[in-house]
């Protein structure tokens, strides 16, 4: 149990030191955080953000806040990807909602934009479907023909 939790604290340190290179600088101390700051950190707290952190840590990693809450849109749009060679390169589009604290999963792929739970995500991006232009009918994921 004492290495399960000195693994995490260190992967968690890692994308800390990680995030000196991001568009957006992760807050030092987590005490009084603006909304803002609170949207980075819960999407820089995903497996998915930690995980794309570790693997392309060469590559200049980054969050980019594509957009803010206002009338009509109620989120924060933020970009997870590369930043290098001058251009930024997305490789996750998420939603943060700062009245929930929830978090959705934007898919490009579908026509619609429409944002997906993380679950629905985690669980659908598994199927062949997936990888294929789709769309989602009824709550189901659906490839095009």
């Amino acid at each position: 149990m004492k290495r399960f939790v000195l693994l995490v604290t260190l992967l968690n340190l890692s994308v800390l030191v990680l995030a000196q290179d991001f568009y957006y600088k992760l807050p030092k101390r987590r005490g009084h955080m603006t909304e803002r700051e609170k949207a980075l950190v819960a999407i820089a707290e995903l497996p998915e953000t930690k995980r794309l952190f570790i693997t392309s840590a060469k590559s200049e990693p980054a969050l980019n806040i594509a957009g803010e809450p206002e009338p009509g849109k109620p989120y924060y749009w933020i970009k997870v990807g590369i930043s290098n060679f001058d251009m930024f390169r997305t490789t996750y589009n998420y939603y943060y909602y700062p009245q929930t604290r929830q978090i959705f999963y934007l898919d490009w792929v579908n026509a619609d934009f429409q944002p997906i739970s993380l679950q629905q995500w985690r669980y659908w991006r598994t199927k062949p479907a997936w990888r294929k232009d789709h769309v989602y009918k009824r709550g189901k994921l659906m490839a095009k023909s």
